[in-house]
């Protein structure tokens, strides 16, 4: 084997110390370059998968927060609908009482003008009745002063008739 080495041009001890150096190059390698590049990497897939891992966290929180806001609105809509019913409600109850007063209101002047109307009418009555009868007694004064005849007394009465219209 030897002498298969020489004829290739390969000297033994040269070969022994490349292998060493190759080793020793190997080993420096490994612990200084391979092993923190290794943790570098293995840091950098922690911090990755942590990341996908608060993506898919976010994500879920995210549906929630929408699921959550989506029943809120919902809820406000009924709320705000039930709102606007009760709203609408007082509305036309207040509505209905406004009217009813009104309504109260309006028959009570309606009322109060009639009891004043008969009031004027019964006044207006009792005054023509004292004119009548003032008028009466005048022309039964005048009717007895003159003592005239029938011609006379149609003629005073027409006359005392004739004052009345106008006065009336």
């Amino acid at each position: 084997m030897e002498l298969l080495l020489k004829k290739l041009g390969i000297e033994l001890h040269i070969l022994i110390a490349q292998i060493i150096n190759f080793v020793i190059l190997l080993f420096i390698l490994r612990r200084f370059l391979y092993k923190p590049l290794m943790n570098l990497l293995d840091k950098r897939r922690a911090i990755i998968d942590k990341g996908l891992a608060d993506a898919k966290e976010a994500e879920e929180n995210l549906r929630k927060i929408e699921t959550v806001k989506t029943e809120k609105i919902i809820e406000g809509e009924r709320e705000a609908n039930k709102i606007i019913e009760k709203s609408k409600k007082t509305a036309e109850e207040k509505s209905a009482l406004i009217l009813k007063e009104t309504q109260e209101k309006s028959e009570n002047l309606l009322k109060e003008a009639k009891e004043i109307a008969e009031e004027e009418k019964r006044e207006t009555l009792a005054g023509l009745k004292q004119e009548i009868g003032d008028l009466i007694i005048a022309a039964s004064s005048q009717i007895l002063k003159k003592n005239l005849n029938v011609k006379d007394n149609e003629k005073i009465i027409s006359e005392q008739l004739g004052l009345l219209n106008k006065k009336s």
